[in-house]
């Protein structure tokens, strides 16, 4: 198997544009939920109360990864410190 290497500080830095992505993406939802009760008789109206229901939980799912990802960073960071000497 050939050898991998990994880069937390990459983790981290992905975790953060997944944790900003995940917070546009409840921003959004926000809007299309109040565009859909301000117009709750309409189709249009209860599609955007839908679409911003979906677009809700996506965004939790993203944040959650930021989470996972700045664990990993922490994980690795340890590991190496722990594993391989100081040069």
């Amino acid at each position: 198997m050939p050898p991998f290497q990994v880069q937390p500080g990459m983790l981290t830095a992905a975790g953060t544009r997944q944790q900003a992505t995940g917070s546009s993406l409840r921003d959004l939802a926000g809007l299309l939920q109040a565009t859909g009760h301000q117009a709750a008789a309409a189709a249009a109206g209860q599609c955007g109360t839908a679409i911003g229901s979906a677009v809700a939980a996506l965004g939790d799912v993203v944040g959650s990864h930021a989470g996972k990802l700045a664990c990993a960073s922490e994980a690795y960071t340890g590991t190496d410190a722990g594993a391989i000497p100081a040069r």
